[in-house]
């Protein structure tokens, strides 16, 4: 296990929840996306949770850098997390095309984000922090 296949695996998982929760929208279907949404945004905070807490912290820690690559995506991190906030009073108010619109928003801000990380800051931890993989599967989402 290293940290990129650990933590894009928890990235594939966070994409295959949006689609459920876009295609339940679609369909219609309030239960179903409302759990989804529900499913995503917790396992999207635990995702963010780990690596603001965990590897951002280690990474800054061996290489000294406490406003590059880990800064801007902490800031991401905070621009997705506000967006996300929104969705749950728009699937209370039945607003579809609402929540549809701001899932895409943050599925593209996502797809982006999660680019960044998988090409750059994922190799670069498993370079440094070799030893770093076994802790974050330890504590990592349980699915």
């Amino acid at each position: 296990m290293t940290i990129h296949s650990l933590l894009s695996q928890q990235h594939r998982d966070c994409d295959l929840l949006f689609e459920r929760c876009r295609l339940a929208l679609q369909d219609g279907n309030w239960p179903a996306a409302e759990s989804a949404f529900g499913q995503l945004h917790q396992d999207l905070i635990t995702h963010i949770a780990l690596e603001e807490q965990q590897l951002f912290p280690a990474f800054e820690q061996a290489t000294g850098q406490t406003q590059g690559p880990t800064a801007v995506m902490r800031r991401e991190h905070e621009g997705m997390q506000s967006r996300l906030t929104r969705i749950p009073e728009l699937l209370q108010q039945r607003d579809a095309p609402a929540a549809l619109a701001l899932l895409a928003d943050v599925t593209e801000m996502l797809a982006q984000h999660n680019h960044k990380e998988e090409r750059i800051l994922y190799p670069w931890c498993d370079q440094l922090l070799p030893e770093l993989a076994a802790r974050l599967d330890a504590v990592s989402l349980p699915h």
